[in-house]
């Protein structure tokens, strides 16, 4: 090969040389690798919103709360993203403050009253009214 065909040669493979610096630039060292992702996604922490459940005595407009009434939804229990049962308070209000959007049921109950359950689509801060019955 002479120094005439070699510098052709040379010339013929710039536009290679060319393409895979703009590969090797494209991807810099800061692009995230396929397992990078993969744990960004794993990690990723879901919206979560509040749900604020008031239990009632007969009908919401009556305006008798039930203050003791367990209220649970129907998540699988012990499951992570499952929200503890726990009881309304004094106004009949028990609230979870940090729920991750899903569709679930919720239910309250107290002894001597029938259990009531509603379905609930949780994708904003939202209230719920349940109305026990004796």
């Amino acid at each position: 090969m002479t120094a005439g065909t070699g510098a052709a040669a040379l010339r013929s493979l710039a536009p290679v040389a060319a393409l895979l610096t703009l590969m090797a630039c494209a991807q810099g060292p800061t692009s995230p690798t396929g397992q990078q992702l993969t744990d960004s996604i794993r990690n990723a922490t879901p919206p979560s919103w509040s749900l604020t459940v008031t239990v009632f005595d007969g009908a919401v407009a009556d305006d008798r709360r039930v203050a003791g009434a367990q209220v649970k939804t129907d998540r699988d229990p012990g499951g992570p993203l499952t929200p503890p049962p726990g009881l309304t308070d004094a106004s009949g209000v028990y609230t979870w403050p940090a729920i991750t959007q899903m569709g679930f049921t919720v239910c309250a109950s107290k002894t001597g009253y029938v259990p009531r359950c509603e379905s609930v689509t949780l994708t904003s801060n939202q209230r719920l009214n349940l109305s026990l019955s004796k």
